[in-house]
């Protein structure tokens, strides 16, 4: 194969750099192939953190009698263009450093213009010039960085312009549920140990409102960001990547109030503004009253569980409904409704041998409509071409399910299980998704923002019957020893957390193991460790060593034992 020269892409000399390969440009400056990489990066352990000083990241004005020049230090890739060509204006060894009096305004901007990271520009009469127009071009300085020019600057606000699609909006979001319940415990010794009933009721009530206040315009004021930033860079990832000039909401906040209906200014789009806001408001109600009763028993080495709970539920979802038909929003709509579910289980715990447990369960449950999935409200996504919209005749699902697993506990804190489980499923909820061409959409108003493409509208619906059947096998390893090994390092950990059922008060109310199996199985395998936002990068290394250094650890006792 033949090299290619890369396009816009050259050596100090001009001479235009070829490859037979795709470009991936050298970074660490070890590679053999500069200025393309070889992999050395990789063989060195090359890391590209940022190391410049984030306090230099911000621009610096130095006013002249002509001219005023602007620095950021942070940006500088000390090419020396200023310091070598115009040692009268950029004197390194002098403070201040620039001297903006030091030469004629023109042999200063020609000095600027030729600054390769765009840490220096300059303004006349306090009017900013826009960066010089040049081709998009690499050249590769000897052992020394990558010059880029031309292009254009993401960070210049003045190529940013108020989009004619520019919209204001605020939003009432309130999702809240009150729930309480009472619970009733009566020990018994009628027939094993362990032996009581209990019974209680409860109730949940969840209120949700979503109210969107938003202002569609017709036109925007011409204007560009400008004016609306502030001379500081935002910076994020240990100033390793900025995204621009932080924003200044007074300035744009004052413009807007000047401009708001003015025949050049914000003019509102009222019908769209309407639209927009009834589309996506939704009020949706869900209260749930349930009772239950429950008895338990053991036998030795059976423990047995059995109770029924019922659940009535009451729910109301208010939208306006989009017809499909007519092209149109409909009047706010509520949708009512009530339901009642009975959910009998029994639970049977024998254990075999000492840590080896069989378990079996039947029991039932429910899963209610989501609210979006519901409720008759639609969401427009233009900018994703997609479109989703609820199903106010949804059915809950409900489940009846069958388990049976195996476990065994060893002494090293390891645990294997072995399951097999069938769910019948009734009223399953599927989403379903069309995918049309933007041509294809009803020509309304409220279709106006997708302009090209496929559309993908999702729905929801019931189907009768569903099945999830399988087996499942699984090994914990449970690291018990890992704390004290930390505190040897200096690193202090804790195995922290308990079950709030297993707590003191979760007792006094009830309870016991086995009510919670995943929480009870994740609850000793959480480690807390000391990691805090205030730490210093030394200080999170030290913890993070400690802990490879015990993965390294077992690894070496592993290797041990296979040797042995």
């Amino acid at each position: 194969m033949q090299p290619v020269p890369v396009p816009n892409l050259q050596r100090a000399s001009g001479a235009q750099c070829a490859t037979v390969r795709g470009v991936a440009l050298c970074r660490c400056g070890q590679s053999k192939t500069k200025p393309f990489c070889d992999g050395t990066h990789g063989a060195i352990g090359f890391k590209d953190k940022n190391t410049a000083d984030p306090a230099k990241n911000v621009r610096k004005s130095y006013v002249g009698k002509g001219i005023t020049i602007l620095d950021n230090r942070g940006i500088c890739s000390h090419a020396g263009y200023c310091t070598d060509g115009l040692k009268a204006v950029f004197r390194e060894d002098t403070e201040p450093w620039i001297d903006p009096d030091g030469a004629q305004v023109r042999e200063i901007i020609a000095t600027i213009e030729k600054c390769p990271s765009g840490a220096l520009s300059y303004a006349i009469d306090g009017v900013e010039a826009k960066p010089k127009e040049r081709p998009p071009m690499v050249t590769v300085t000897d052992d020394g960085p990558y010059a880029i020019t031309g292009g254009a600057n993401r960070f210049d606000p003045s190529i940013y312009s108020l989009d004619p699609g520019f919209s204001s909006s605020t939003e009432y979001d309130l999702d809240r549920e009150w729930s309480g319940a009472i619970n009733w415990t009566q020990p018994l010794s009628n027939w094993g140990s362990a032996e009581e009933y209990k019974v209680g009721v409860s109730g949940r009530l969840r209120d949700k409102v979503l109210r969107p206040t938003a202002i569609i315009f017709a036109s925007v004021p011409n204007a560009t960001l400008s004016p609306f930033v502030t001379n500081q860079f935002l910076t994020y990832y240990d100033s390793h990547y900025s995204i621009g000039y932080h924003f200044n909401p007074t300035a744009f906040e004052n413009f807007y109030a000047q401009n708001y209906g003015q025949p050049n200014g914000f003019v509102v789009d009222e019908a769209n503004t309407t639209l927009s806001n009834q589309e996506t408001f939704q009020h949706n109600k869900e209260d749930v009253y349930a009772a239950y009763a429950q008895y338990q028993v053991t036998f030795g080495a059976l423990g047995l569980l059995g109770g029924v709970r019922v659940e009535n539920t009451h729910a109301s979802y208010a939208a306006y409904p989009f017809d499909a038909d007519k092209n149109i929003l409909l009047a706010l709509s509520t949708s009512d409704h009530v339901y009642t579910n009975v959910f009998p289980t029994i639970q049977a715990r024998y254990e075999i041998a000492p840590k080896l447990i069989m378990r079996g369960s039947v029991s039932s449950a429910v899963a209610r409509p989501g609210f979006q999935q519901i409720s008759a409200a639609i969401s427009l996504s233009p900018s994703t071409n997609s479109i989703s919209q609820g199903n106010p005749g949804l059915r809950p699902t409900t489940a009846y399910n069958i388990d049976w697993s195996i476990e065994k506990v060893f002494d090293s804190g390891s645990l294997i299980s072995l399951g097999l489980f069938d769910k019948e499923l009734k009223n399953y909820i599927v989403r379903t998704t069309t995918r049309i061409p933007v041509s294809a959409l009803p020509p309304t108003p409220i279709y106006s923002g997708f302009t090209s493409g496929i559309v993908s509208i999702d729905n929801y619906r019931n189907i009768n019957q569903a099945r999830a059947a399988g087996s499942e096998i699984a090994w914990e390893q449970r690291l018990t020893q890992l704390p004290g090994i930390l505190r040897g390092l200096g690193v202090g950990s804790v195995f922290h957390y308990l079950p709030l059922h297993l707590s003191e008060m979760g007792r006094r109310f009830g309870g016991c193991e086995g009510d919670c199996p995943v929480t009870e199985q994740v609850s000793d395998r959480l480690l807390r460790l000391p990691l805090f936002t205030a730490m210093t990068d030394d200080e999170q290394e030290r913890v993070l060593a400690a802990v490879r250094s015990f993965r390294v650890r077992g690894q070496a006792a592993g290797a041990l034992r296979r040797a042995a």
